[in-house]
């Protein structure tokens, strides 16, 4: 039986991130039997290491957290991708309200106006994507270890 903690820690990751936890906790519980059998001669029944769930919890978390940086690194390269080709679609939109204005009475210089807007809008939420992004690498290298203290 599992405890709570990693139970709630397996049930918030993705399921490829489960599949790895749980293949190094069988790994980790298999090594664990083995040395508690006698399976290792250098090592004797008082003097094996005893690695209880309390002693695993801290690693599923640091996993998670990785899991959780690289997830977000992703969707927020996955969102600087499609914000790129909707600047693209709102620059043509420009484009074509200024010159839709030149030859077209119906359209005004307010189209224009929310046109650029839209445009700024966009660009300034690319702007904001990257700064995710950035966020997510250096949530990726703290979790890995890195870091400045």
């Amino acid at each position: 039986m599992a405890s709570p903690k990693l139970e709630q820690g397996l049930r918030r990751t993705r399921p490829c991130h489960q599949k790895l936890a749980l293949a190094a906790l069988g790994t980790l519980t298999v090594s664990m039997v083995w040395v508690a059998a006698g399976g290792a001669s250098a090592v004797t029944a008082h003097s094996a290491p005893r690695v209880t769930v309390a002693a695993i919890d801290p690693a599923l978390t640091a996993g998670q957290e990785v899991s959780n940086a690289l997830y977000d690194y992703q969707a927020a390269t996955e969102k600087i991708d499609i914000r790129k080709k909707q600047l693209h679609f709102l620059e043509k939109s420009v484009e074509f309200t200024k010159e839709l204005m030149k030859y077209n009475a119906n359209t005004n210089y307010t189209d224009v106006l929310t046109s650029e807007q839209n445009l700024l809008s966009a660009q300034i939420n690319s702007i904001d994507d990257r700064l995710q992004q950035l966020q997510a690498v250096i949530t990726l290298y703290a979790s890995l270890g890195g870091g400045w203290r």
